[in-house]
């Protein structure tokens, strides 16, 4: 009974990622390191460019990664500290970033 109990354990660690990606990320199955970080900025293209969603949210603290997933119309900001992100929330809803309208 012990070695089921270690076993299903040891089966449910299987599959787990170590690695945590590159910084600028793939998009496949991305997940932020720092998810109280990390704002959700919807509205936006996979044409939006990483940079122009660098220098908009950029002012509100350090980004750790900017990830636009392909086929999704939206991008995920990271930022070091959770009180950038909240700031971020609060001054960048509704505004425009590349003439499209966004929503964090």
């Amino acid at each position: 009974q012990i070695a089921g109990m270690a076993l299903s354990m040891m089966a449910r660690g299987q599959g787990e990622r170590t690695d945590r990606g590159h910084p600028q990320g793939s998009g496949k199955g991305w997940r932020p390191w720092k998810p109280q970080c990390t704002v959700a900025v919807t509205g936006v293209t996979e044409r939006t460019k990483k940079t122009a969603l660098q220098e908009a949210f950029g002012e509100f603290g350090r980004i750790i990664r900017i990830e636009v997933p392909s086929g999704r119309s939206v991008a995920f900001v990271e930022y070091e500290e959770k009180r950038d992100a909240s700031d971020a929330i609060e001054d960048m809803n509704g505004k425009a970033i590349e003439g499209r309208r966004i929503a964090v």
